[in-house]
């Protein structure tokens, strides 16, 4: 057929010609003029996870069988995790798939664990949470715009709380009115990022007697790592008590520290106690 020849009615000869070749191609939906395209979500990565929430790439493969290109003119989407429907929104990514071609679109969602509507401390008991995204497509073609739904579902994990360990004490400044104990720390993180503490609330206690309190400041986690931290704690005998006093002149005690890590969105409890040696 000679395409040149064609009357062009307002549109481009291009056009024409790409139009002519579909109705001559006899796909088999819409019509038998444009063949939908196939939308699979092919990998899902978590870019952030923090104990306020976490992001992740939604990635997208769009296979076009059709001889003319098409074009992504509107994105849906609705994310649910743990049973609760988050971060539904539109996307304004672009994408243009090629004729017979292939082409990737990548979807960044973020979502705050406040948002499930239960106590962090509470979520964080679980290992991972489960998600669903339901996502529509819509491609622009010379029939119309064709809405492509899919949907996926699978796990994020979930941020892990440190775990506190007592790794020794020692004595110094040994005086006939008291002694200073040192008493060393160790808060190991689970996770593979970094967790930024604000600071830690403490108390140490010597064979079950109170002996102090105070507070540390901020520090960082490294990730998959531990983190020491030193408590210097003065103690008065006269105030201490003798059975105190005994312990620490003898050289060993059971010592104990609990209190709270300042995690920003929560506070995290710690409680540690170990008979000790004191070096």
């Amino acid at each position: 057929m000679n395409y040149s020849a064609l009357p062009s009615v307002g549109y481009p000869v291009p056009m024409l010609r790409s139009m002519m070749a579909l109705l001559l191609c006899g796909c088999a939906s819409l019509g038998g003029l444009v063949e939908k395209p196939k939308v699979t979500l092919h990998s899902v990565e978590v870019t952030r996870v923090s104990f306020e929430g976490l992001s992740a790439n939604f990635a997208f493969t769009v296979e076009n069988p059709n001889p003319i290109g098409v074009d992504l003119s509107r994105l849906d989407y609705q994310l649910t995790i743990d049973g609760h429907e988050l971060a539904q929104g539109h996307g304004d990514q672009t994408l243009s798939v090629p004729s017979n071609g292939t082409g990737t679109m990548v979807l960044p969602v973020s979502v705050r664990f406040v948002e499930l509507g239960q106590a962090v401390a509470s979520l964080l008991t679980k290992q991972t949470l489960p998600y669903t995204i339901k996502a529509t497509l819509g491609f622009s073609t010379p029939m119309g715009t064709v809405d492509i739904p899919v949907e996926s579902s699978g796990s994020f994990p979930v941020p892990q709380l440190p775990r506190a360990q007592l790794l020794g004490a020692q004595l110094a400044d040994l005086s006939l009115g008291g002694v200073t104990l040192q008493v060393n720390l160790g808060f190991a993180n689970p996770n593979a990022f970094a967790m930024p503490v604000a600071g830690l609330a403490w108390r140490v206690s010597v064979e079950g007697a109170s002996v102090a309190s105070g507070s540390s400041p901020a520090m960082e986690l490294p990730p998959s790592g531990t983190q020491p931290v030193r408590l210097d704690v003065r103690i008065d005998f006269l105030r201490a008590g003798t059975a105190v006093a005994s312990a620490l002149q003898a050289g060993s005690a059971t010592v104990s520290v609990d209190g709270q890590l300042d995690m920003g969105v929560f506070k995290a409890p710690v409680s540690v106690a170990q008979s000790l040696r004191l070096r």
